[in-house]
């Protein structure tokens, strides 16, 4: 299994539109990925998943977020964060908890969207890639 911080964008954006972000929950449903995450990670994905602004999509799909987020938890490998990262590591201070989570959590990959993370590359042996970087390289190395 693959140690692997997943981005809320990731995950919302699995919810809403699937693509490769929902390629990445299947692989999560089918035990190839576990999702390091945090209680404030968790906190973060429910409240996202939540929002009315976004009931439409779902109401639209006819699903809801509480599936997404129920095969998040059954995967969710929690751990502590590093609370250390210096504030200068990410140019967005709300990105810092992925990092904390991602560092504490010994993750191998960090799994994102965001242009501030991904301008990181690698940040202490986690490599901060897109989902299409991950399905094709790293999804296509394991098989």
């Amino acid at each position: 299994m693959i140690p692997a911080v997943i981005d809320t964008n990731i995950v919302l954006s699995a919810a809403i539109a699937g693509g490769r972000p929902l390629e990445i929950i299947r692989l999560v449903e089918n035990s190839e990925v576990s999702i390091i995450t945090s209680n404030t990670l968790i906190a973060e994905v429910n409240e996202v998943l939540n929002r009315k602004k976004f009931r439409q999509y779902f109401e639209a799909r006819r699903d809801v977020p509480q599936r997404i987020l129920d095969i998040y938890l059954r995967a969710a490998v929690m751990v502590e964060t590093i609370p250390d990262i210096p504030a200068d590591a990410v140019r967005d201070p709300k990105d810092l908890k992925f990092l904390a989570v991602a560092v504490g959590g010994n993750a191998d990959y960090l799994i994102t969207g965001d242009e501030d993370l991904l301008s990181l590359g690698v940040y202490q042996n986690v490599k901060i890639v897109t989902p299409a970087y991950f399905l094709n390289v790293v999804i296509a190395e394991q098989r």
